[in-house]
């Protein structure tokens, strides 16, 4: 009776040991998972302050930030590649030539139908009227040039604005999608930022002025 009683008080052990197991396992994997939550959350903002980084005023040369940027492994693979020749002609027939545009470039793909394109509108307008003469602002759309004269009475676009074959577009794999936006410093692409946001947003109107911030340090960072 005696070893019975025993027996039982083993298992009873034994049984709140595994208890104490589970509970052990189940929390140390809720850490775990949040834990990595939290470390992705971080590489993320990184990721994000990295992918910025060649704006800045820390000092170094373009061509040193260029290659700290190149070597960050989540960055976009168009940084640091020279813009490739680009088969647009505008209104009055020019092609876009290299050799006559300013140290700093801002390109812009877009088209009517597409609305963020139409938000960013006023906010481009501004930066192109602040860098005016200093900085060329092109607007590349694969709609026809003629088309969008009446657009352009409704909603004033002071970008110079040029057409281009949309297969060409695909071809050279410059865009993601619609807007696509890229900044190029004497002929090469330092920053490169693919999508956009509707006036429809929460917070449209602050997040387009940290657009334009970050676009104006980026420019007069690079000014020669």
């Amino acid at each position: 009776m005696i070893s019975l009683i025993s027996t039982l008080d083993q298992i009873i052990l034994l049984w709140k040991d595994l208890r104490m197991i589970k509970r052990i396992i189940y929390f140390s994997a809720v850490f775990s998972i949040a834990l990595g939550c939290i470390n992705q959350n971080e590489t993320s903002s990184q990721d994000n302050f990295e992918h910025k980084v060649i704006g800045d005023h820390s000092g170094l040369e373009l061509e040193e930030r260029l290659k700290t940027l190149i070597a960050k492994k989540n960055d976009s693979s168009h940084i640091g590649k020279l813009v490739p020749s680009l088969r647009a002609v505008d209104i009055d027939g020019n092609t876009i030539a290299g050799s006559n545009l300013s140290s700093v470039v801002f390109y812009n793909f877009w088209f009517t139908g597409c609305p963020p394109c139409i938000a960013e509108i006023p906010w481009f307008n501004k930066l192109a009227g602040e860098y005016k003469g200093r900085v060329d602002f092109i607007a590349i759309t694969f709609e026809n040039l003629e088309d969008l004269t009446e657009f352009f009475e409704q909603n004033p676009f002071n970008f110079h604005h040029y057409t281009m074959d949309r297969n060409e577009i695909n071809r050279l794999s410059l865009t993601d999608g619609f807007p696509t936006t890229f900044v190029a410093i004497n002929g090469r692409i330092v920053y490169w930022k693919a999508g956009g946001i509707t006036v429809k947003h929460q917070k449209f109107s602050v997040e387009m002025e940290k657009q334009n911030e970050f676009y104006r340090n980026l420019i007069e960072g690079n000014l020669q």
